[in-house]
């Protein structure tokens, strides 16, 4: 009986020496990892390496990651590469600006838990930079407000003066009647600003330009008379500007220190189809100060070549001059209109307007412009 006793204690002793030892070489077993302080984005998958100073025979080693600030942990398995050596592969979409935190946990032979690297209450923080075209992004969306949306309208009033003719060749006592040249457009748009190299936002609209929506034009009386020469009906035949349209454009800034955008036009006006286009070119920032000159023309309508020089002085408020040369709406006499215009910020809100003063080559009097649109951004 002794004999069985004794043979009991050994075994209960040799098996206790056994687990100790365990544990102890689980314990001394030391981890070595090199952690990264920084990271660079844009590739597709990371490396994050590990091995061990002696024999592990754990049973798993995780890359624990996640967003600064979040409370949760994404795991990501370490997967063995020759003897004691580990690797996690971990996805790129996970090292973006501003980084990540992450600890390595192990679970062990015996099946518990331990942090074998940082912890879950104090990970490491990796710092990731952003690259050129991010902080580009970023200070475009400081420009923006943060809002990439924007819905707006504006109304113009184009007012190139006067001239005057004689409506009677034979009667040349007759008293001369002005012939007015003045029109109105109208434009919606919707404008979505990606903020990116590759382009920094497109556009799509309506407009409507001319008689439609209100124009001056010499009385009908005298071209509508039976008898009325031909000296009289040319003399006196009604302005009849009138377009409908849409309209798309995108715009690419380099740089944040140039910009190109293209437009594409196409309506109907009394005449029949019309198509066109434009194409303008800036010097410096879209919402900071700028130079622009732009060139836009339509089938029947005419062209219009734009000069502008944009700045600010107060918060939330922007001043341009702009110059237009134009043989809007009929596509003959060149005309010339400069305008002063202001922009004001509220938040989402945007108010603008300009006032100017027209004429065209020939005229013996000018004429007031005036405009104003607003904008809603999201």
């Amino acid at each position: 009986m002794r004999f069985l006793s004794r043979i009991i204690i050994i075994c209960l002793a040799i098996l206790t020496s056994a687990l100790f030892a365990g544990q102890a070489q689980a314990a001394t077993t030391t981890m070595v990892h090199i952690p990264p302080a920084r990271m660079e984005p844009g590739k597709t998958e990371y490396l994050l390496h590990a091995r061990f100073d002696g024999s592990w025979s754990g049973r798993e080693l995780d890359l624990m990651v996640r967003r600064p600030g979040q409370s949760g942990y994404f795991s990501v398995p370490f997967l063995a590469e020759g003897e004691e050596r580990f690797v996690a592969r971990l996805d790129g979409s996970w090292v973006k600006p501003p980084g990540m935190e992450y600890y390595i946990r192990a679970v062990e032979q015996e099946g518990g838990e331990s942090a074998r690297f940082a912890s879950p209450s104090d990970p490491h923080l990796v710092v990731v930079d952003p690259t050129g075209a991010d902080q580009r992004k970023s200070a475009r969306l400081a420009r923006h407000g943060k809002l990439q949306t924007e819905f707006s309208a504006r109304f113009d009033h184009f007012n190139f003066g006067a001239t005057r003719q004689q409506l009677h060749e034979a009667e040349p006592t007759t008293k001369l009647r002005p012939l007015k040249d003045n029109y109105n457009s109208f434009e919606a748009a919707i404008r979505y600003s990606f903020l990116q190299d590759a382009i920094y936002h497109i556009s799509f609209g309506y407009g409507m330009l001319g008689g439609v929506i209100g124009t001056s034009s010499p009385p009908l009386e005298a071209w509508d008379a039976p008898n009325a020469s031909a000296f009289v009906k040319e003399g006196t035949q009604p302005l009849q500007p009138g377009l409908y349209y849409g309209f798309g454009t995108a715009y690419w800034e380099f740089a944040d220190s140039f910009g190109l955008e293209a437009k594409v036009l196409m309506g109907a006006s009394y005449l029949g189809f019309e198509g066109g286009g434009g194409v303008l070119a800036r010097i410096g920032t879209l919402r900071g100060t700028h130079f622009d000159v732009s060139i836009e023309g339509v089938s029947n309508v005419g062209y219009r070549f734009v000069t502008e020089f944009q700045w600010s002085t107060l918060p939330h408020f922007r001043m341009s001059l702009r110059n237009e040369v134009s043989t809007y709406p009929f596509g003959e006499t060149l005309g010339v209109l400069p305008t002063y215009n202001a922009t004001l910020e509220l938040d989402h809100l945007e108010l603008s307007g300009s006032i100017g003063y027209g004429t065209r080559k020939g005229y013996e009097e000018g004429g007031f412009c005036a405009g104003a649109g607003i904008a809603f951004r999201l």
